[in-house]
């Protein structure tokens, strides 16, 4: 079955602090029925060992997703596993018919030799974790699991985890399957779809995984808070501007009234000056008068 996969490439790097990203580009890509088998081995793996980690890093999780997981790889009634896969690809004629997809089968043969160590860790800890109600359902996984295992390493070889995982580490596991099976310049597309494309070579912060997240944002961004303070700050400028117009609008009236009654002022002084010289003249006339009779 093809599938036709459609790329965003985005400004900046996913997962990010922004809640949209500028799309740079768009192009669409089909995905093969090989490649699709690849992925899925792929994801498959890593789910596998994910769980297995979870198991040795917190032995009181519950058993019953590890039961699950396991017997549906192990004894796949519907879906038939990858035994179909052998029967699409690794015959005669497909390998005939499409030479170019011969390191790509190696691939998938390399995926499918992976997947017994974990499944082998996987049983290990269901056994020592099932209950004696389910003790019968582990005994059919094992018989299951021991046919399964004799026929992959006769036909893809024998794969060893490494003793990290033998021995317990606490700390968070990385995949094994992208470290050992598959080089990162040649893994599928939807490997490298779980982080966006970029276009842009900004500096990023790595993830806890090696993957890289969102970038260190430019210093000319503003978020909102500081475009508000901005904006309160233009707000505060214009009200002080209006204030200070006011204060000067009443300025000017109230010198406009100073001037009037400062005039209103000189000129009662005047008045008040001229009735007083007067009032002495007619004085110093009677002074006069009195005087020159006084000596007649």
């Amino acid at each position: 079955m093809w599938i036709e996969r459609t790329i965003y490439v985005t400004a900046y790097k996913l997962p990010g602090i922004l809640r949209w990203f500028e799309v740079k580009s768009v192009f669409m890509i089909e995905i093969s029925p090989l490649e699709n088998a690849i992925e899925t081995m792929q994801l498959a793996n890593d789910k596998i060992n994910n769980m297995v980690q979870q198991h040795l890093n917190d032995p009181n999780l519950p058993i019953n997703p590890l039961s699950m997981l396991l017997n549906g790889i192990v004894d796949p009634a519907v879906m038939g596993g990858f035994t179909n896969y052998e029967k699409a690809f690794f015959n005669e004629k497909y390998i005939y018919e499409h030479p170019e997809d011969h390191e790509k089968i190696e691939k998938l043969k390399d995926l499918i030799a992976w997947q017994i160590p974990f499944l082998t860790e996987g049983i290990r800890i269901h056994g020592n974790k099932v209950t004696e109600a389910l003790r019968p359902f582990h005994e059919r996984m094992e018989a299951c699991f021991k046919q399964l295992k004799e026929k992959v390493e006769k036909q893809y070889g024998i794969r060893s985890l490494p003793s990290s995982v033998d021995d317990r580490q606490g700390s968070r596991p990385r995949s094994m399957v992208r470290s050992f099976t598959m080089p990162s310049s040649s893994r599928p597309l939807s490997v490298a779809s779980i982080s966006s494309i970029s276009s842009d070579s900004a500096p990023s912060r790595p993830g806890s995984d090696g993957f890289v997240l969102e970038p260190l944002l430019p210093k000319k961004m503003h978020s909102r808070s500081q475009d508000k303070l901005d904006k309160d700050d233009s707000d505060k400028d214009k009200k002080e501007k209006k204030k200070e117009k006011r204060n000067s609008k009443h300025q000017e009236i109230f010198e406009k009234e100073l001037k009037s009654t400062d005039i209103s002022l000189q000129q009662s002084e005047a008045v008040i000056l001229s009735e007083t010289n007067s009032i002495c003249q007619n004085a110093g006339r009677g002074w006069l008068y009195s005087k020159d009779l006084a000596s007649s």
